[in-house]
C-alpha cells in the first residue's frame, strides 16, 4: 500500500493518538505533508542497534575464511549487499555498476547475501556480463557478521527505504557503506565521513563512487571508525530504548 493510499486509511487512528513516533526525520515529514495535524504531536525515535552482537571484534578468522572460501586474495576489494532480491532493491543496478567499475580497472568483488523472486533473473545478468567469478551469491545466511567484516564497503542502492537497518548493522560492524540518498540516508550516513550518498538508479554514478571508495585504504578505515562511533552515539538499542522510556513518562506525567 503506497503512502497516498495509507494515509487515508491511517488519518482517523493517528487523530486519535496521542503521540506519533517515527524512525526518521525523513519519514514523519513525509506523513505531516500528508496529514499536517500530526507534526505537533510527531517524534523521531530512531532505530538502535545492539553493539555488542554487532561488534567487528573477533570475527577476522571467519572474514578471511570466508574470502578464500571465494577465491579472493587478500589484495582484493569486496563489496557486499545483505537484501532480498526484490524489485525496489536495485541489484541489478548494483550489478552492472560493479561491471563498470571493474572495466574501469577496479579490481572488486561483490557478495550477494540474500534470496528472493528475482534470484534467477540476477544470476542471469551476472552470467551475460562474465562475471560469475567476481559476483558471489551467498545464499540467506542466519549471521551477515562474516560478511559486514570481509567487506570493504557495504551496498545499499535501494530505490526506497525508510531508515535501514541493514545501514546501522554495517556502520557498527566498522564498514563504510555506499547507499542512495532515500528516506533518513541521509540522517546516518555523513557523505564522505562514514560513508557514500549516491542517487537511486544511476550506475555510472554507483561505479564513479566504488572507484573513489575503493581507492583508499586509509579512508576507508577511517570511515568504518567513525561508523561504529557514529552508532555508538546515536542508534544504539540503548539510546532507543532511553528516549522510548523518557517520551512515556513525560505522557504519563501529561
Amino acid at each position: 500500500m503506497c503512502i497516498r493510499d495509507s494515509h487515508l486509511v491511517y488519518r482517523p487512528l493517528m487523530k486519535r493518538c496521542d503521540d506519533i513516533w517515527f524512525v526518521s526525520e525523513q519519514q514523519a515529514a513525509l506523513w505531516a505533508r500528508k496529514m499536517p495535524f500530526i507534526k505537533d504531536k510527531s517524534l523521531t525515535i530512531y532505530n538502535g542497534i545492539d553493539l555488542s552482537y554487532f561488534d567487528p571484534s573477533g570475527f577476522d578468522a571467519a572474514a578471511v575464511e570466508l574470502r578464500e572460501s571465494l577465491g579472493i586474495s587478500a589484495a582484493d576489494k569486496v563489496l557486499c549487499s545483505v537484501a532480498r532480491f526484490r524489485p525496489e532493491k536495485l541489484h541489478s543496478v548494483l550489478i552492472d555498476a560493479v561491471a563498470q567499475a571493474r572495466e574501469e580497472g577496479v579490481n572488486c568483488h561483490l557478495l550477494l547475501a540474500g534470496g528472493g523472486p528475482l534470484e534467477q533473473e540476477l544470476r542471469d545478468q551476472v552470467a551475460r556480463l562474465n562475471l560469475a567469478a567476481s559476483i558471489h551469491f551467498l545464499g540467506t545466511l542466519a549471521d551477515v557478521r562474516p560478511v559486514l567484516v570481509a567487506a570493504d564497503c557495504k551496498m545499499l542502492v535501494s530505490a526506497a527505504e525508510t531508515f535501514s537497518m541493514a545501514m546501522l548493522e554495517a556502520m557498527a560492524m566498522q564498514t563504510p557503506v555506499i547507499t542512495t540518498s532515500v528516506g533518513g540516508a541521509g540522517e546516518a550516513i555523513d557523505d564522505g565521513v562514514t560513508g557514500y550518498l549516491v542517487k537511486p538508479g544511476d550506475p555510472a554514478v554507483l561505479a564513479g563512487t566504488i572507484k573513489r571508495a575503493l581507492s583508499d585504504n586509509d579512508s576507508l578505515q577511517h570511515m568504518g571508525t567513525a561508523a561504529r562511533q557514529t552508532v555508538e552515539e546515536r542508534f544504539s538499542v540503548e539510546a532507543m530504548v532511553a528516549q522510548s522510556q523518557q517520551r512515556l513518562r513525560e505522557l504519563a506525567a501529561s
